[in-house]
Parts: C-alpha cells; structure tokens; sequence
C-alpha cells in the first residue's frame, strides 16, 4: 500500500512538472523579443557588387557587413534587398527604400540623398581588349570617337560624366558591358577594379579566354569614396544620417571597422 502511494505521489509530481514546463514553453512563445521589437526597420536597395555587395558571399560582402552592425548598434533592423542598379537607384530617389549603399557623391544625387561619411573606396577604371592598340590618354577629349561602357544609373567622376562629345552605352550591369567588349562591340569599360575582376572571374566558366583577353588600362579613372545614400524622401532622413555617421565613429574607436576591413585584404 506504501509502495503504491508513493508511485502515485511520484506520478502526480511528474504530471504537474510537465504541466508547468508546458506553461512556461506556452509562455515564451507569447512573450514579445524585446530586442526585434524595439529595432526600426531600414531597407537598402542595391545590386550584387563583389565583393562589397553579394548574397552569395559570408555575410553577405564588406560593405553589408559594415552597414548592418552600424546599424545595429544604433538600434536599427537593416534589411538587404537586391535588383538591377538603376532600378535601386530609382527606388532611393521615389522613397520606396531607404537608402542606395556604395554610392558615389554626385550633386545630382545629393539633390533627392543624404550622403553619410565614406565608410570605404574603391578604384574606378576602364577595361580593354588586351590586343586593341589605343594610345594612352592625358585627358577625356583623348577618348572621343571610343565608344564607351557605361552601367546605366552610375556614376564615374564628375568630370567624365560631364564631358561633352563622349560615345557613351549604357549597359544594363557589368556582364553585359564585358559581353559587348568581349566581342568588339565596345573599345572600353567602365566599372570598378575589385567588381570588374570578380566578374571577369565568373565569366571566364563560360568564356575560358575572356580574363586574358580583358585588362585594366593606366591611369585609372578616380578613387571614389563609398556612401550611403540616404533617400530624403524616407522618414526620419537627418537622424538616420546622424544615426549612421555616430555608428561608424563607433566601430572606428573600438577597433571593429578595422578588423573587417582586415579579413577582406
């Protein structure tokens, strides 16, 4: 009789435990994530740009992983959404996201952007068909009568965008102008270095001989500063600029920027 009332004792315990850790499991899924809920959202629009920008890559690339611990620290929830660059740069301007990253200063842009600080620079630079004998050039007027690659909604330098009698095509991304040059249908490209050789790289899969037939010509074009562009349009533009500016003063001082700039050498 002791025997069995102590088993029903040790069963009723074991009962109300299950009941109580099945409470507390209910419980949790009902509690808000406090540190989610007090993030604001902040989208921003932009193409694959490798090794700065891509989805592919461990966190998502340099420039992500320096945006999105900004953000972060300063209590922001960044939210990474790609397309075509033009379109990105369109939806900036119109507000529809919040901010355009990796963006040159340009003073169209800054007429619908906040631009942060610099947070990066990268080489712009023009591609050639390695066997296409060009002389070099001492100014942009040496170029005319080129036709010239351009990615449609970039920016090069001021004086090159505002050059006057420039053949410059539009391409809808870099792949497409290295197509063109690849098969003579333009004399040069304009990209980035990095970008441009990771995409001679991919390419090279399909077209074996394409790195050797592409190169980088002498002088380069500019280094340009990297921004965020944060679109006036979006609520709250000064402070997510404020905000932004005193976060990469944040990483600077606790030694975190350096040490992600130092796992991309």
């Amino acid at each position: 009789m002791l025997k069995r009332c102590i088993t029903l004792t040790l069963v009723s315990l074991a009962a109300l435990f299950n009941t109580k850790v099945n409470a507390i499991e209910n419980a949790k899924g009902t509690l808000p994530d406090a540190t989610s809920s007090n993030l604001v959202p902040f989208t921003v629009c932009t193409n694959s740009w490798t090794p700065f920008i891509d989805d592919k890559l461990p966190s998502k690339g340099k420039s992500w992983r320096i945006i999105k611990e900004i953000m972060e620290v300063q209590n922001y929830k960044a939210e990474l959404e790609l397309m075509p660059w033009a379109r990105a740069v369109k939806s900036v301007r119109d507000g529809d996201c919040d901010a355009l990253p990796d963006a040159f200063y340009t003073d169209e842009r800054s007429q619908w952007a906040l631009f942060s600080e610099p947070y990066d620079q990268v080489n712009t630079v023009f591609f050639k068909r390695v066997d296409r004998e060009l002389k070099p050039y001492e100014s942009y007027d040496d170029l005319k009568g080129l036709r010239i690659g351009i990615i449609r909604g970039a920016a090069v330098t001021p004086e090159f965008d505002q050059t006057v009698g420039l053949q410059k095509v539009e391409v809808r991304d870099i792949r497409q102008g290295f197509s063109m040059l690849y098969a003579g249908r333009l004399d040069l490209q304009v990209t980035e270095d990095l970008p441009g050789l990771h995409e001679l790289e991919l390419m090279s899969k399909k077209y074996p001989s394409i790195g050797s037939k592409l190169v980088i010509i002498n002088p380069y074009l500019a280094a340009n500063s990297l921004h965020l562009a944060i679109s006036k349009n979006s609520e709250n533009a000064s402070k997510i600029l404020n905000d932004f500016n005193q976060g990469l003063a944040k990483l600077k001082s606790n030694g975190r920027y350096q040490q992600i700039m130092n796992d991309y050498k």
